[in-house]
């Protein structure tokens, strides 16, 4: 098995699993600044990464019943030292076929390559979760790295999958220095290049609230948290619920109905006039939702809404404009 350390062993990838792996090479980033200021894994290193996670101890199949992976795309992979010990375990010495070692091996990954986005999320991130879990229970204020460049602070809540977009986010509270609650935040599990506990916090002591605040408990921070995964969800926990006031065109009104996803939960049109709807919403949530309705939707509050929309569109028709 040594060869294999040093050589490599190829193995090949149908179109459908290249496509798939291909896709989440983008999606899944590592803590490993490439070049290009992207944060990206080899190929290489991304099929290892996901054969850990995927590895479950099983024993391998019977030659017989093993069928060669054929496929447009093939690569020399060359393994670690940890998945030579998954090998050994899994009856493998150095006197086995390169070629059976790689058909154990690409069982792994076509199962990952089977499987839906949201559950390779998981498997992909399987240590991140393991220790954003163990911080939750242990009651860790974490250091967030995310590989935005930006860093974070958060006292963990709950893993939370978004209904908008099938992804995995740590949910939790925002305190300041002095332990003085300042919100809700959420991360997408997908951005974390590094986790560092802070400080473990006894919650019912050590959190401090303003008295301008309507927040004064830990258990009001747990019903307000709930709450907002109901009424607003995930995506938007990070800023505040603001009132929002849109005018429609009639075409806009179909769209309402038409289109669902990142739609505000508490619509309700105004008694005046059919074509002016109100709602709660976080500034992300009205853009994303409403930035595609183009002229059928105009933003009249906030004016802070309707001033990122402008500008939005401003840059919009100066791209577009160009060329003309």
């Amino acid at each position: 098995m040594s060869s294999i350390i040093e050589n490599g062993m190829y193995v090949s990838l149908k179109k459908e699993w290249y496509a798939v792996i291909e896709s989440d090479i983008h999606l899944f980033r590592t803590n490993v600044k490439a070049k290009d200021n992207k944060y990206e894994f080899t190929i290489n290193k991304f099929l290892n990464n996901v054969f850990l996670n995927m590895y479950d101890g099983r024993k391998p199949l019977d030659s017989a019943k093993r069928t060669r992976n054929i496929g447009a795309k093939s690569f020399n992979i060359k393994i670690n030292n940890e998945i030579k010990e998954k090998l050994k375990k899994a009856g493998f010495g150095e006197d086995d076929f390169i070629s059976d070692i790689s058909a154990y091996y690409m069982q792994f990954i076509e199962e990952y390559c089977k499987l839906p986005l949201n559950e390779r999320e998981k498997v992909f991130y399987k240590q991140t979760i393991s220790e954003l879990n163990d911080a939750i229970e242990l009651k860790y204020n974490l250091k967030i790295e995310k590989n935005n460049l930006y860093n974070g602070y958060i006292f963990p809540y709950k893993i939370k999958q978004s209904d908008e977009n099938n992804s995995l986010y740590i949910t939790g509270f925002r305190l300041s220095k002095e332990y003085v609650y300042r919100g809700t935040i959420c991360i997408p599990i997908r951005k974390i290049c590094n986790i560092e506990r802070v400080k473990k916090i006894t919650h019912e002591t050590q959190i401090k609230f303003s008295n301008y605040s309507k927040i004064q408990s830990y258990k009001d921070m747990q019903e307000y948290i709930e709450n907002r995964f109901v009424t607003d969800g995930i995506l938007y926990l990070s800023d505040i619920l603001r009132d929002v006031t849109v005018k429609l065109s009639d075409k806009g009104i179909e769209n309402l109905y038409s289109r669902t996803q990142y739609r505000p939960r508490n619509i309700s049109f105004d008694e005046q006039d059919e074509h002016i709807i109100h709602f709660k919403a976080t500034l992300l949530q009205t853009f994303m939702y409403f930035f595609k309705f183009g002229s059928d939707a105009q933003i009249l509050e906030p004016q802070k809404y309707r001033e990122h929309f402008f500008n939005q569109y401003e840059k919009a028709f100066k791209l577009y404009s160009q060329n003309i």
